[in-house]
């Protein structure tokens, strides 16, 4: 059986005075077991899963627009 998981996903939001970040959910499915080996990691880094996942996409997102020059 998947499990669901929600991530958090930073999104810039431009403001007159400044820019703020803001959170928007993203809910995917996940393999049992790579969502525990995710949450043992994330227990040992002190972190919660969503934040590690959060951290993974965005480092996928910027190695792939790397890549292929979009942005």
């Amino acid at each position: 059986m998947d499990f669901c998981i929600h991530l958090w996903h930073n999104v810039i939001h431009m403001n007159t005075k400044a820019n703020i970040m803001q959170n928007t959910t993203f809910t995917t499915r996940i393999n049992p077991e790579l969502k525990a080996r995710l949450e043992q990691i994330a227990k040992y880094e002190d972190r919660s899963a969503s934040y590690m996942a959060n951290q993974a996409i965005q480092a996928l997102v910027e190695e792939r627009e790397d890549r292929t020059g979009t942005h």
